[in-house]
């Protein structure tokens, strides 16, 4: 009796241990590695101007195109401090796991600046606050901090 109890209690731990390891997406969540190094570019085209925030978790500035990342376009003009920016309608978000899949849209979310600093008069820095939910379900929230932000006219 004791011998089958003892068989038991080492099956339970091994389910126990294993579980947490499976899942559908083998990759740790991206919040988990949250994507906290920002930079922008300005966009124009059919949607008006605006501007295109790319969030990485990398602060390596490369020529190509490093992944995963996460890319925000924001159309809602004027960009605010302290202002609740939401995706959807003009602004949009796509997640960027790798060279080799398919980018995945936001169906909603919120992103906010926290303040705007201008050191040298021609670039401004800030920090801020994002969270997106992804039509897969999953959703992506963290800090980030962009140096150099230029104005977009």
């Amino acid at each position: 009796m004791r011998r089958r109890w003892n068989l038991c209690a080492i099956l339970l731990s091994l389910i126990f241990l294993v579980h947490p390891l499976r899942g559908d997406d083998p990759r740790p969540s991206a919040t988990a590695n949250a994507y906290v190094y920002a930079i922008t570019t300005c966009i124009g085209g059919e949607g008006g101007p605006g501007v295109r925030l790319f969030l990485k978790q990398s602060s390596q500035r490369q020529g190509r195109t490093s992944y995963p990342y996460l890319r925000i376009d924001i159309r809602e003009q004027p960009i605010l401090a302290q202002k609740n920016i939401a995706i959807g309608g003009d602004n949009s978000a796509i997640r960027c796991l790798g060279a080799r899949q398919s980018c995945d849209q936001a169906i909603s979310g919120n992103i906010l600046f926290d303040h705007f600093e201008d050191f040298s008069g021609k670039e401004v820095k800030t920090d801020g606050y994002y969270e997106l939910k992804f039509r897969t379900g999953r959703t992506e929230g963290g800090l980030f901090k962009l140096d150099g932000m230029a104005p977009c006219s």
